[in-house]
């Protein structure tokens, strides 16, 4: 039997999870899957996240929207520059 334990309260408003979980025939096992499924996605969009502001710097930087750096944007062109705020928005849609 495991010696690390915890207990869990589980309040009327969150009454459905806790029947749920009882019909689980391992309950640590599950759980321990679940949080374990939420750490790696986390990882895994901060992954998504990086690479996908990777692939958007490089794009700028093909089209010479910006320099070697994201924070040196070319205001030559005002109607095209893309701001680190865009860039924010832009990772945020996905």
């Amino acid at each position: 039997m495991a010696k690390n334990k915890i207990s869990i309260s589980f309040s009327e408003k969150h009454l459905h999870i806790y029947n749920y979980l009882k019909t689980k025939d391992n309950i640590s096992s599950y759980l321990c899957t679940l949080v374990e499924d939420d750490i790696n996605n986390g990882q895994d969009r901060l992954d998504l996240d990086n690479k996908i502001r990777k692939i958007i710097n490089d794009v700028l930087k093909d089209k010479q929207i910006i320099g070697s750096s994201p924070s040196s944007i070319d205001t030559t062109n005002k109607d095209s520059a893309i701001t680190d705020e865009d860039i924010d928005t832009i990772l945020n849609l996905f």
